[in-house]
C-alpha cells in the first residue's frame, strides 16, 4: 500500500485482528500524525489470538493508494483518512509493516476475494468489491458459510467439521498454520505425532507458543461441503483464545484456522457486513 505522496508500506491482511497496526519504529520514522493518544483510550492494552499489547497511539495515514496497479490505475485513491494503532510488533519486517484487521474488511461491505490461485494465468489476487452486493458470476461455483452471529471479540468465527466433529473456529489469514485447543484434541482422541513432538513459534508479540503436531492427517469441512485433508494440525494454546475461557458466558474458539487450511479452497470471499463467507472447492487442475 502506497501512503501518498510516495511511501509505500507493507501490510499483511490480517482477519484475526480486530485493529489495524503499524510499526511503531515506521511510524515515528515517518512522523505519522497522532489521532488519538494512548492515554485517551479506553482500554489499556487488549489480547489477540497472536498476543497480548499494550495500548498505542492511533495514527493517521491519510489517503492511500495501492502499488503495482497498471499505469492507468496509478492515481486512483484506494481508500481515504487510514488509520492505524502504532505498536511495537514481532513480525519480521520482510513479513509486513503492519496489519490491517477487521475494521479495514467493514469498509467494504460486498466483501473482499482472496484468490489463492490466481484466474486463467494471473497470480494470486485479492479484490476488492466496492458497493453493498457482490457480482453474480462471483458466486459461480462457490457455497456460502454462515458467520457466527457474535464475532470473538471483533474477529470473525466460523463452525468447521474436522474428522466430523464440529468445531468453532477464527477465520485467522494472518496465520499460517492451523491450531486446535489442547482440551479439543485431547477430547477427540487427536494423538501428537512421536517423530516431531513439538516446536516453538513467536507470536506477534513476541512471546513464545509451544505447539504439538498431531500424529495423522486431518480432514475438513463445512457442513457437507469438503475442504480435504491437511496433513497435520498444530496442538496448542493461544494467549487471546485462553484469556477468553476467564470471561462469564464465553463462547471460547477452539481452532484457529489459518492459511494452510483456507487455501483447500480455490478462493475465498469474506463479507463481515453479511456475516457470511464464500469458498470455492479446490480443484487441483487450477493449481498446477
Amino acid at each position: 500500500m502506497q501512503q501518498q505522496p510516495g511511501c509505500s508500506i507493507n501490510f499483511v491482511l490480517d482477519t484475526g485482528a480486530n485493529v489495524n497496526t503499524i510499526r511503531k519504529d515506521l511510524a515515528e520514522s515517518l512522523g505519522l500524525p497522532v489521532v488519538l493518544c494512548k492515554e485517551d483510550l479506553s482500554v489499556l492494552g487488549s489480547s489477540g489470538v497472536g498476543g497480548s499489547f499494550q495500548a498505542g497511539d492511533i495514527v493517521l495515514l491519510g489517503d492511500c493508494k495501492l502499488s503495482g496497479l497498471p499505469e492507468s490505475q496509478s492515481n486512483f485513491t484506494f481508500m481515504t483518512n487510514l488509520t492505524a494503532a502504532a505498536l511495537d510488533l514481532g513480525t519480521d519486517v520482510n513479513i509486513g509493516n503492519g496489519l490491517l484487521g477487521t475494521n479495514f474488511f467493514e469498509c467494504f461491505p460486498a466483501g473482499v476475494e482472496f484468490d489463492w490461485y490466481g484466474t486463467d494465468g494471473d497470480p494470486p489476487t485479492v479484490i476488492f468489491y466496492y458497493g453493498k452486493e457482490i457480482p453474480t458470476q462471483a458466486k459461480e461455483g462457490a457455497f456460502c458459510v454462515p458467520l457466527e452471529k457474535d464475532s470473538f471479540f471483533g474477529v470473525p468465527t466460523i463452525n468447521v467439521t474436522i474428522n466430523g466433529v464440529e468445531l468453532k473456529a477464527i477465520v485467522d489469514t494472518g496465520s499460517p498454520i492451523t491450531i486446535i485447543s489442547p482440551d479439543a484434541a485431547n477430547g477427540n482422541g487427536w494423538g501428537m505425532s512421536q517423530k516431531n513432538p513439538s516446536l516453538k513459534v513467536k507470536g506477534i508479540d513476541k512471546g513464545i507458543v509451544d505447539l504439538a503436531i498431531s500424529s495423522d492427517k486431518v480432514s475438513l469441512a463445512f457442513g457437507n461441503e469438503s475442504l480435504g485433508e491437511l496433513d497435520a494440525i498444530f496442538i496448542g494454546d493461544l494467549p487471546g483464545i485462553s484469556l477468553a475461557g476467564s470471561f462469564p458466558n464465553s463462547t471460547q474458539p477452539q481452532v484457529l484456522l489459518g492459511l494452510d487450511a483456507l487455501r483447500r479452497s480455490y478462493r475465498m470471499i469474506l463479507r463481515l457486513h453479511e456475516k457470511e463467507v464464500w469458498f470455492e472447492s479446490l480443484q487441483e487442475s487450477k493449481t498446477e
